[in-house]
């Protein structure tokens, strides 16, 4: 797995992250990042599913984060005075998904089946109970009962 980005299960959220400027006008912003944040920015890209919308007065951008993840953006985007507003979407996700992309669901879905395991949630639901389990954990269990996942 050398080069791939995996979020701790146990933090996973779905943010949507919206930015008061056209696409190019945050490019413009971005463009004396270093390259550090560059090649962190590159990786979120490469390996974790994000969906984006654009509009005239505004970026629009869905991303599945943990907190490391989320603060490295918080760094840059505070670095570089970027305005933004960031909400956790997790439990909309959860319950209407059908107001999301279909490929991006998609991709949603299938990293979690990816980086999720049926024994560690198991474990950390009898170490930690049922209601402070994430809720892609309590998802992903959802799915598990239902047949969705593999065993």
């Amino acid at each position: 797995m050398r080069n791939t980005l995996i979020l701790k299960s146990e933090e996973l959220m779905l943010i949507k992250a919206e930015y008061p400027y056209e696409l190019k006008e945050l490019a413009s912003k971005l463009c004396n990042i270093s390259i550090l944040e560059r090649r962190f920015i590159r990786m979120v890209n490469k390996y974790i599913p994000i969906h984006t919308e654009t509009s005239k007065d505004h970026y629009l951008e869905y991303c599945l984060l943990d907190n490391k993840t989320l603060e490295g953006l918080f760094y840059i985007l505070n670095k570089h005075a970027i305005d933004y507003n960031i909400t956790d979407v997790s439990k909309e996700f959860i319950q209407n998904s059908s107001q999301f992309d279909e490929e991006f669901k998609d991709k949603v879905i299938d990293y979690i089946h990816y980086v999720m395991d049926l024994d560690v949630i198991l474990d950390r639901l009898q170490q930690i109970g049922r209601y402070r389990l994430n809720d892609f954990e309590m998802f992903y269990l959802e799915r598990a009962s239902q047949g969705y996942v593999k065993i």
